[in-house]
């Protein structure tokens, strides 16, 4: 994860050299990794509530921690992510399309109407 954020976190230019290489190929790669371990783990035989919420503390906390090494960690984003999804495991096929359905509608009404580049400096990215 922390290979995957270096160069936005640290300002890094890219290069031509071993270790730009290896941040290259790993940028926007670990995201799917962890949604797609994290649907795996909540798709055999309807799992526990409880047990699914006890799996998504460990990422949580460990995320909490590494902020205070590495300030661009998202794990803990994926932990509350995983948390989000705990309602939804034992809910029919409909009520998942009508869920996805207000999310995309929501989605698309906070895109129209909030302005996300508000008090965003482009040029340092803070």
């Amino acid at each position: 994860m922390v290979l995957e954020n270096f160069r936005v976190a640290a300002q890094v230019k890219p290069g031509a050299d071993a270790a730009s290489l290896l941040t290259n190929s790993l940028e926007g790669r670990a995201a799917a990794l962890f949604m797609g371990l994290a649907g795996i783990s909540l798709s055999p035989g309807r799992p526990d509530r409880a047990a699914m919420a006890r799996r998504a503390v460990f990422p949580f906390v460990i995320g909490l921690l590494n902020l205070s090494i590495f300030e661009a960690d998202i794990l803990q984003f994926y932990a509350l992510y995983f948390l989000v999804a705990l309602p939804f495991l034992k809910v029919s096929g409909r009520t998942l399309l009508y869920a996805a359905a207000g999310v995309l509608a929501i989605g698309t009404v906070s895109l129209l109407l909030l302005d996300y580049e508000m008090h965003w400096n482009w040029v340092t990215l803070a």
